[in-house]
C-alpha cells in the first residue's frame, strides 16, 4: 500500500500467513533477521497519529474498540472514532484561539490607547466558549478502555437464601458450591456475564447470619468472619446489589438490618424459590418492599423460573447507572477532565471582562482552555502523555 493512501500515510507492506503460530514466528524472525524490528505497543496507531490520519482522540477510539466488552461500548468507540468529537473540540479550540489573539493584539497596543478588543465582545465571544464547551462535556462518547472497570452487581442476603443457585442460573453454569448445609459459601465467586448488551461483573458472596455484627467480630469461625468482612469491603465497590430473600419457608428476613446495609447502592429484590408454596408472611413482606419504593421479582434458581426477566431488569438498572455515572466512564476521564478545565478557563475569562480586571488576565485564561481543548486531539499534547495512552495498546495496532 502506498503513502500516503495507507493508515500510517507510509509504504506498507501486509504479509497474509496461515494461522500456524510456527509460521508466524519463522518469518518474523527471519524479518528481523534481515533488520526488521518488532513493532511497540500502539506504534502504528502512533504513527497515523503523528501522520495526522488520526487526531489523539480517534486513536483511544481504536483503544476503546479493542477492549469494548458488549455492544453500548463498542458503539461508543465507533462514534468517537467517526471523529466528529474531535473536529468539534478542534473548531472550538480554532475560535478560542481567534478571541484569544484579538485579546493580545489588544495588549501589544495598549501604550497607544488603542482597543481593538471591546470588553463587552470579549465578554460575548467568552460565554458563547463556555455553551459550546458544557454541550460537548454533555455528548462526549460514553467509552470503556481496557483499564477502565466494568460496573459490578453483588448477590446479598441473609444464609440459605438460594443464592448460589441463583448465582448460578445467572451464569449458566454450575460455579458455585451448592448445598444444604448453612453458610456454603466462604469465598465468593466473580464472572463476566450480560445483561441487556452490558457487560457486567456478577459476585457471588456469603450469606449474612441474623445478628451481623456478632458474627463479623466471632472468634469461632475465622472463616465465616473473614468472608463476612469481604462481603461488607465489596459493598463499597458495588454499582448495584441483588437482595436475594427466601420466600420457601422459614422466617420473614429482618428487611432494616439488610436494607441499612445496601443504603449505598442500588438494590434490586429477588424473591427466590418462588416454586415453593409460600409462608403466610411473604405476601406482606412484597407490600412492604414495595412501599419502600423497590423493584422486586419473583424467580426459582432451581427451575429457572423468572431468570429472564431477571436479567433483563439488571440491564435496565446498570443502563440508568451507566446514564447518571457516564463521566466516570468517558475515554476518558482525560477528555473530560480537560473539557472542564477550559470551561473553567472560559467562565474565568469571562468574568474577568465583565469586571473590567486587567486584559491580561483574560488572555491567561483564554490561552489555558485553547491549551487544555489541545489536549484532547493532541495538538498540545505533551511527549509522556502520549507515552502513557499508546503504552495501553497491545503489540501490532
Amino acid at each position: 500500500m502506498a503513502a500516503p493512501r495507507s493508515y500510517t500515510r507510509e509504504d506498507v507492506v501486509e504479509l497474509h500467513l496461515p494461522g500456524n503460530p510456527l509460521l508466524v514466528t519463522l518469518l518474523v524472525t527471519e524479518l528481523c533477521r534481515w533488520g526488521a524490528r518488532r513493532a511497540e505497543p500502539g506504534e502504528f496507531t502512533r504513527r497515523a497519529f503523528l501522520s495526522g490520519r488520526i487526531d489523539l482522540s480517534q486513536a483511544e477510539a481504536v483503544m476503546a474498540l479493542i477492549s469494548a466488552s458488549d455492544e453500548a461500548q463498542a458503539r461508543a468507540g465507533l462514534e468517537l472514532l467517526s471523529g466528529d468529537f474531535g473536529r468539534d473540540v478542534t473548531r472550538l479550540r480554532d475560535d478560542a484561539l481567534d478571541l484569544l489573539a484579538v485579546v493580545e493584539a489588544s495588549i501589544d497596543f495598549s501604550d497607544q490607547d488603542i482597543e481593538i478588543a471591546e470588553r463587552g465582545e470579549v465578554e460575548k465571544g467568552a460565554r458563547e466558549l463556555e455553551m459550546r464547551t458544557e454541550g460537548l462535556i454533555a455528548r462526549a462518547p460514553a467509552v470503556r478502555t481496557e483499564g477502565d472497570a466494568l460496573p459490578r452487581i453483588l448477590l446479598f442476603g441473609p444464609v440459605n437464601a438460594g443464592k448460589s443457585s441463583l448465582f448460578n442460573a445467572l451464569v449458566g453454569e454450575e460455579l458455585a458450591l451448592v448445598g444444604d448445609g448453612r453458610g456454603t459459601t466462604r469465598e465468593g465467586i466473580e464472572v463476566t456475564i450480560r445483561a441487556g448488551g452490558i457487560a457486567i461483573r456478577l459476585r457471588d458472596t456469603a450469606g449474612l447470619l441474623e445478628d451481623v455484627a456478632a458474627s463479623l467480630s466471632a472468634e469461632g469461625d475465622r472463616a465465616e468472619s473473614s468472608s463476612l468482612r469481604m462481603t461488607k469491603e465489596l459493598l463499597g465497590t458495588a454499582e448495584a446489589v441483588l437482595l436475594v430473600l427466601d420466600v420457601g419457608g422459614g422466617s420473614p428476613p429482618d428487611l432494616d438490618a439488610l436494607l441499612g446495609a445496601l443504603s449505598r447502592v442500588r438494590v434490586l429484590v429477588v424473591l427466590n424459590k418462588s416454586d415453593c408454596a409460600p409462608p403466610a408472611w411473604a405476601g406482606p413482606l412484597r407490600q412492604d418492599l414495595l412501599a419502600r419504593g423497590l423493584k422486586v421479582l419473583s424467580v426459582s434458581a432451581r427451575s429457572g423460573e423468572g431468570i429472564g426477566p431477571l436479567i433483563e431488569a439488571m440491564g435496565t438498572m446498570l443502563g440508568e447507572w451507566e446514564g447518571d455515572d457516564v463521566e466516570a466512564a468517558r475515554v476518558g476521564d482525560r477528555h473530560h477532565a480537560a473539557l472542564q478545565v477550559a470551561r473553567d478557563a472560559l467562565a474565568r475569562a469571562r468574568e474577568a471582562s465583565a469586571r473590567d480586571e486587567p486584559i491580561e488576565l483574560v488572555a491567561a485564561d483564554l490561552d489555558q482552555a485553547s491549551r487544555s481543548l489541545g489536549e484532547i486531539t493532541g495538538a498540545t499534547t505533551a511527549d509522556d502523555v502520549l507515552d502513557r495512552i499508546f503504552s495501553r495498546f497491545c503489540i501490532g495496532k
